[in-house]
């Protein structure tokens, strides 16, 4: 579960944001936030079943939105394709399964 403070860097926001935003989520159900076991300082979220399910929901959307934006306009004859993967390496470089923000939130 990933604390709320770490919120903010995955988010790259200031820590303000992210709170605002979890408590929206938590008072609609669909996180619960939680003080940590560990720091009594700190907070944890994590999403709720309802939360999984709105996600599940939202994600055809999010990939439909990210496809017509980005993926539809790379085309091989307008791109440099070694100069797109070279771009991206560092975002797959970057993956790491097991990470907050690196896998799907709730699995």
């Amino acid at each position: 579960m990933p604390k709320l403070g770490d919120l903010a860097g995955l988010c790259h926001a200031s820590p303000p944001v992210p709170g605002r935003t979890v408590q929206a989520l938590a008072v609609e159900g669909l996180l619960l936030r939680e003080q940590s076991p560990h720091d009594a300082r700190s907070f944890n979220a994590a999403l709720t079943d309802a939360g999984c399910a709105r996600l599940e929901q939202a994600l055809p959307v999010y990939v439909a939105t990210v496809r017509r934006l980005v993926l539809d306009h790379l085309h091989r004859e307008t791109v440099d394709v070694a100069k797109l993967a070279a771009a991206w390496g560092p975002v797959a470089a970057a993956y790491e399964p097991g990470r907050p923000g690196s896998d799907w939130p709730g699995r």
